[in-house]
């Protein structure tokens, strides 16, 4: 396996980004947030999107609680 340290295995076998934080935006509970590689996550109205690169959308589903942590953690 090739895959680098700053990629983390997402459920179906896609990888995403973990890198550094390049942008961070929140208005209320919708956060949005744009890595250095280019993947960008975000919560928007209770769901939950992650996009790679090239704007495609990788996940789409209801926001988990644990979503909700893992993002909001990086705004503290």
């Amino acid at each position: 396996s090739t895959s680098s340290s700053s990629q983390r295995k997402v459920g179906n076998g896609k990888f995403r980004g973990g890198g550094t934080v390049a942008k961070l935006e929140t208005m209320g509970n919708n956060i949005e947030i744009t890595y250095t590689d280019g993947w960008k996550e975000e919560i928007e109205n209770g769901r939950y999107e992650l996009k790679d690169p090239d704007n495609r959308t990788v996940v789409q589903r209801r926001a988990r609680q644990s979503d909700r942590e893992r993002l909001f953690k990086a705004v503290r």
